[in-house]
């Protein structure tokens, strides 16, 4: 290693390498470690070598921001939906009472003639009563005179 190298390290000759021939007087040898070579300061103080610092760890934050943004976005787009959804049909089920037409899950139309605690009694043609589970409930039937 030539006695330029480790100027050039401090960038103190990074103009004009030519021109560092011998150490100056400020900078002084300190203890030689093979290719390291470090240089105190005259009150015996080291210096700090700028091109040989640690890198610094990346921040957390912007993984911990990804993930609480990807957090959000699936609550307000999924999870928060279901549950209105799922209330309003609680609110339905619970609010029926006898007279109301209403449809099921798989399709059948009716009239409630009895509502016990989870089970319903709907008259789906005259004389002709069925059971079902209230949860099977769906909505209720839009009134014959709007739909023309």
């Amino acid at each position: 290693m030539s006695v330029i190298a480790p100027y050039l390290i401090l960038g103190q000759c990074s103009e004009n390498p030519a021109e560092c021939g011998s150490a100056p007087a400020a900078a002084q040898p300190a203890q030689t470690n093979g290719a390291n070579t470090q240089y105190t300061a005259e009150d015996g103080s080291p210096q700090a070598q700028q091109g040989a610092q640690k890198p610094q760890q990346p921040s957390m934050m912007p993984s911990l921001m990804l993930m609480l943004a990807i957090i959000a976005i699936f609550y307000f787009v999924g999870i928060r939906p279901q549950k209105k959804q799922a209330e309003k049909q609680r609110s339905l089920q619970d609010g029926l009472k006898r007279g109301d037409r209403v449809f099921t899950n798989s399709g059948i139309l009716g009239r409630v003639q009895n509502v016990d605690e989870n089970i319903i009694t709907l008259e789906v043609a005259k004389n002709t009563n069925i059971k079902i589970l209230k949860s099977q409930i769906n909505g209720f039937q839009p009134d014959e005179t709007e739909s023309t």
